[in-house]
């Protein structure tokens, strides 16, 4: 797909449903005591892996993405999980299954099975889980043997909410205290709803606690998904002609680290009419911005992981230096996503320069234009697409179909504001 560069960016949006929200929402109303209702769920390829491993275990899912009644599983079926690219489906139902007497099979694609899983077999062994890998020790295939679970204090070193996550489901049916220690907090969008539908849960001051919990079924709309919305707000606030307004997105603190890194470096965005719910919400105005380079924050690294790629793009086109450090943990998501930015930058005439840990980019800089390989990482992919709206030749982007894994009107909503 060639994506042509725009004389304006303009109108209101509505992006599709949290991503994080989704899957966590399916896969605990499937494991609760009775029905639940979720409205606005998000229809993409890594949502129904969760929701097809689901009814696997046993669970059953009535009506469409729009409206879904979920009857949970009584005990689960052993059976073969096929994740296919989605590294939350494995990390959570790891934790899930690891409760329950069975035997469970865990498989993905090619992408997911090179992505690492000895973070979530570490602590979930610790409390009684046992793993065995079936092909190379760490990684996927793996079956795991579920059953009696006691409860652990376990120190998040990776600054993962999925390794939080499937630790706290664990810990739903093990004995005793099960303690999450975080020095940095990660997404709590688990918390929100084990605490939403009963959970003996209690989070402090850098740690999280549960005990053993029945949960209750519940019903809830999921808002629009932040890290769906930063791609248009880097944009707008990258452009020259620009203001943008995007409807109901998700304003959950644990979420919004590029929000605070825009207010930073300058940008002229804002937040209006912001609701308190299970999950915060709100409308989002950005306009185009005089923006300064910056180094990040590494309290907020964690919060934005899924969007510091764009904190590239935002530098390119700031005054003075950007720099991003101490976010190796992007070297292991859909793709070396540090090597994939700065393959793709040099590639549309954009200086910038590799770290172990992170990048660096001096601005401002112009995007020539180019091919941009996205390496099948539905991010890196519309990442490329928005440098090519800003370029000055085009960007053509190839493998952009895997966009689908998180948000497939992409290139639809990407139309309708740059005409």
């Amino acid at each position: 797909m060639r994506i042509n560069p725009s004389k304006k960016i303009k109108g209101s949006i509505t992006i599709p449903p949290d991503k994080s929200i989704s899957h966590r929402s399916l896969i605990l109303t499937g494991m609760a005591r009775n029905e639940s209702t979720i409205s606005n769920i998000l229809e993409s390829d890594d949502i129904k892996s969760s929701l097809n491993a689901m009814q696997k275990l046993g669970a059953t899912f009535l009506g469409d993405f729009k409206e879904m009644t979920i009857t949970p599983f009584k005990k689960p079926v052993s059976s073969q999980l096929n994740c296919e690219n989605s590294g939350t489906t494995t990390r959570l139902l790891s934790g899930v299954v690891s409760s329950y007497e069975g035997i469970f099979d865990f498989i993905g694609d090619d992408s997911l099975s090179t992505r690492p899983m000895k973070r979530i077999s570490e602590p979930l062994t610790k409390m009684g889980s046992q793993f065995v890998w079936q092909s190379k020790e760490g990684f996927l295939p793996f079956t795991i043997k579920g059953g009696k679970l006691r409860g652990i204090a376990y120190d998040n070193i990776k600054r993962s909410a999925q390794v939080k996550s499937a630790i706290l489901l664990a810990g739903l049916r093990a004995d005793g205290t099960t303690i999450v220690y975080e020095q940095t907090k990660t997404r709590d969008h688990t918390e929100r709803l084990l605490t939403q539908m009963g959970a003996d849960i209690r989070t402090g001051e850098g740690k999280v606690e549960i005990r053993a919990s029945e949960i209750e079924g519940l019903k809830m709309t999921i808002p629009g998904d932040f890290s769906s919305a930063a791609f248009f707000l880097a944009l707008a606030a990258c452009h020259e002609h620009a203001i943008l307004e995007i409807k109901n997105c998700s304003t959950n603190p644990s979420r919004t680290g590029l929000f605070e890194i825009l207010s930073k470096m300058g940008a002229d965005v804002s937040l209006s009419n912001e609701h308190q719910d299970l999950e915060p919400y709100g409308d989002i105005t950005i306009k185009s911005s005089q923006l300064t380079g910056i180094q990040i924050p590494d309290h907020l690294i964690p919060n934005m992981i899924d969007e510091l790629p764009l904190i590239a793009l935002l530098g390119c086109h700031a005054n003075g230096k950007t720099t991003v450090r101490n976010a190796s943990e992007l070297r292991v998501k859909e793709s070396d996503r540090i090597a994939i930015l700065c393959e793709m930058f040099k590639n549309i005439g954009v200086s910038i320069t590799e770290l172990e840990d992170g990048f660096e980019i001096e601005g401002p800089q112009t995007i020539k234009g180019g091919v941009a390989e996205s390496h099948h990482d539905h991010r890196m992919a519309m990442l490329a697409a928005v440098c090519g709206v800003l370029s000055q030749e085009g960007v053509q982007i190839k493998n952009h179909e895997c966009v689908s894994v998180s948000f497939p009107s992409f290139f639809e909503t990407l139309q309708t504001i740059t005409g």
